[in-house]
């Protein structure tokens, strides 16, 4: 029987070569465990390379514990961690709040999604209006607020 270092070393070196099939089909997590990530991932809160960190994260909280796979529960501790600690970009937040131009030369964004784009898409087929630029990206205003340390 494996060690789990080497079990690790096993799925690190399949995702590491984008094996991503591998990960699913030989070092499946426990039933329902994915439940959490793939509501996500449909939601557009995470991107599909997020959820392959969050699989890997989870298998390392599962390892951690000494588990054979990662349980719900180790998903669920996953996307908790990344809500803390990782990016907030998720395929609605690129889409409505990023601009890319010439994409009949340079095709289109990898996270490109026509549903997230919300009233207008961010696409343009060639260089992206000034105005847009100005309204989309810049037409706010800052908020006063007090500063808050934490220590």
């Amino acid at each position: 029987m494996e060690s789990t270092h080497q079990q690790k070393r096993t799925r690190e070196t399949a995702l590491s070569f984008g094996l991503g099939e591998h990960l699913r089909t030989c070092y499946r997590l426990q039933p329902d465990a994915l439940d959490p990530l793939e509501n996500q991932l449909r939601a557009g809160a995470i991107t599909p390379s997020t959820l392959t960190c969050l699989i890997r994260l989870s298998w390392t909280l599962a390892d951690l514990r000494a588990a054979a796979r990662p349980s719900r529960d180790d998903t669920q501790r996953a996307l908790h961690l990344w809500e803390i600690f990782m990016s907030r970009e998720s395929l609605t937040w690129l889409n409505r709040n990023t601009l890319i131009g010439f994409t009949t030369k340079r095709g289109t964004a990898w996270h490109s999604r026509a549903r997230h784009q919300g009233d207008e898409p961010n696409h343009y087929p060639g260089p992206i209006p000034v105005s847009d630029v100005k309204r989309r990206l810049f037409g706010w205003e800052p908020v006063r607020a007090p500063l808050r340390r934490r220590t």
